[in-house]
């Protein structure tokens, strides 16, 4: 087997020479415009690199169904937050949209993977993203279900920065309820801050507004899916988010989002995505602007309307 090396997709400016090179191959001969083939098909050859600029994130929200998978791309380094679930011993959700989402990135390298704890949801499509990308570092709110690597344990106060952008976990690993551990991770830039909290109840949600921890975020994913025993008024009214995202699977059997957690969402005026509906949700950190893009609208088809 041959491995192709990962490319980001072409721009329209190359693209449109690509496919004008291709027909200029089987132009007729008398043209004589054969020669400017080779010329027209040099861009796709040596295309940049998408590159993140210093000093801002860049934020994807996969649509995984029913559980979570985050990228989060600085200048030079990525890390993902929760690896979506595991359908079968041969099928995850990373293997089927982590893994092509990151093809098409360009990525080569992941600098750390953060599961927020070890429900199936959020740890199932770890096994495949370790097989694609060896030896990175896996951190986790609690033991990870047939797991046998290396990883460690968040603890609040944890924080790093990446080309301006810093990382701080606000919790967990601190209760034995596998959901309530999940480690809270804060992703700061500038002003423009996310929020992830995994799959924390209303007790952790009071616990860190009690503790005066700085919750304030410009995007948060809804604990839980959404759940109605997340997203307590008194937690949204702390962290006071422009934009709130579901990520939740299509007429999942939990219900989620919770028709009372949507309305309490409603209540803060926050704007409100749901990748069941909207697709993966890509937007920025750090360009003063946390404008959503979903998936479904920008590759509209029309059997989606």
């Amino acid at each position: 087997m041959v491995s192709i090396p990962a490319r980001q997709s072409l721009s329209w400016p190359a693209l449109f020479l690509a496919v004008t090179g291709m027909l200029l191959l089987i132009s007729p001969a008398p043209l004589g415009l054969r020669w400017l083939a080779p010329v027209m098909l040099v861009p796709s050859f040596f295309m940049e690199p998408f590159s993140v600029p210093v000093g801002q994130a860049e934020v994807t929200v996969l649509d995984v169904g029913q559980g979570l998978a985050v990228l989060i791309r600085t200048h030079q380094h990525l890390m993902i937050y929760d690896t979506g679930d595991r359908f079968s011993e041969r099928m995850s959700a990373a293997q089927s949209v982590i893994l092509p989402a990151l093809s098409k990135s360009g990525v080569t390298k992941i600098d750390r993977i953060m599961i927020s704890h070890g429900d199936q949801d959020h740890s199932g499509g770890l096994p495949s993203l370790l097989s694609r990308y060896p030896d990175v570092p896996v951190i986790s709110g609690t033991k990870l279900p047939e797991f046998e690597g290396t990883w460690v344990k968040c603890q609040p106060g944890d924080h790093w920065d990446w080309d301006g952008v810093h990382f701080q976990v606000l919790a967990g690993g601190d209760y034995k309820r596998s959901n309530d551990a999940s480690c809270v991770l804060k992703v700061t830039v500038g002003t423009d801050s996310l929020l992830l909290p995994g799959d924390i109840s209303g007790r952790v949600e009071k616990r860190l507004i009690e503790e005066g921890v700085e919750l304030k975020s410009s995007v948060l994913v809804a604990a839980h899916h959404g759940s109605r025993f997340s997203s307590d008024p008194g937690f949204l009214s702390a962290v006071q988010p422009e934009v709130i995202i579901f990520s939740s699977g299509f007429a999942n059997r939990f219900g989620h989002p919770a028709s009372e957690t949507v309305t309490r969402a409603q209540e803060v005026g926050a704007q409100i995505f749901n990748t069941a509906a909207d697709g993966s949700l890509s937007f920025t950190l750090g360009n003063g602007n946390t404008t959503v893009s979903a998936y479904r609208k920008t590759h509209s088809r029309y059997w989606w309307r």
